[in-house]
């Protein structure tokens, strides 16, 4: 289940950059609210390879995420792509926090989807 979480969280995240590259409130709103969801999800696994998911979730991405929520809501497009930086700095420190430093995460600003992303 985890790995599907994981799959899940990509997906969204990639097309919140995306909905952040183009400008698209609306979009952000709603992948920033899927990426939460996910969030909450992976809170509810226990441990996984010995790694405790809820103490080290809370640590590296509740409070990102957060900050990205509210940067939303505020409308300022260069604190909305810091903040979405700053997520996927905290998805990197929660891989090295899982001891799974191998796992990288950056911003891929390509659009493999059949989706427009512009408002």
């Amino acid at each position: 289940a985890l790995i599907t979480l994981m799959h899940n969280m990509q997906y969204y995240g990639h097309k919140l950059g995306l909905s952040i590259d183009a400008g698209n409130s609306e979009l952000q709103d709603l992948y920033a609210h899927e990426l939460e969801e996910v969030i909450e999800a992976l809170s509810e696994i226990e441990e996984y390879d010995g790694i405790e998911i809820p103490p080290l979730i809370e640590k590296t991405l509740n409070r990102i995420l957060r900050s990205l929520e509210g940067a939303i809501e505020a409308g300022d497009a260069d604190t909305i792509d810091a903040a979405y930086d700053g997520l996927l700095q905290g998805c990197n420190a929660c891989h090295q926090g899982a001891k799974k430093p191998y796992i990288v995460i950056q911003r891929n600003r390509d659009n493999p989807y059949p989706q427009r992303f512009a408002p």
